[in-house]
C-alpha cells in the first residue's frame, strides 16, 4: 500500500513548552486519533522534534493521496486549525524494530 509522510507544523515555535490547557486538550485527541491508526495497522511511525520550532511528523499507509490527505485532514489538530500539516508521498526503505542506545 502507498505510504505518506505528513509534518505537523505547530502555532508557534514555544508550543511544546506553553501549550494552553484547550491546545492540551487536542493534543490528547490528536494523540488518540493516531493511537488508533496505529493499532488499526495505518500509522507506521509518529513523533515530533525535540528542538525549536518543533516538528511532528508521522508516516502512515492510505491506498491513494486522495485518502491520505483526508485521514491528515480528519485528525482533531489539523481539523481544529491547530496544526497545519504537509502530507507528502514517501517510501519506507527500512524498519526498525528497537531502540538504539
Amino acid at each position: 500500500m502507498p505510504q505518506f509522510l505528513v509534518l505537523y507544523s505547530p502555532p508557534r515555535p514555544t508550543f511544546a513548552t506553553d501549550a494552553t490547557e484547550a491546545e492540551q486538550d487536542t493534543i490528547a485527541a490528536h494523540f488518540g486519533y493516531l493511537e488508533r491508526a496505529r493499532d488499526a495497522g495505518t500509522l507506521i511511525l509518529a513523533g515530533r522534534t525535540l528542538d525549536e520550532p518543533p516538528l511532528g511528523i508521522g508516516i502512515f499507509e492510505a491506498p491513494s493521496e486522495n485518502a491520505a490527505r483526508a485521514f491528515v485532514e480528519a485528525d482533531p489538530a489539523v481539523r481544529n486549525r491547530l496544526f497545519t500539516a504537509d502530507v507528502r508521498p514517501c517510501c519506507v526503505a527500512l524498519r526498525g524494530r528497537g531502540s538504539v542506545g
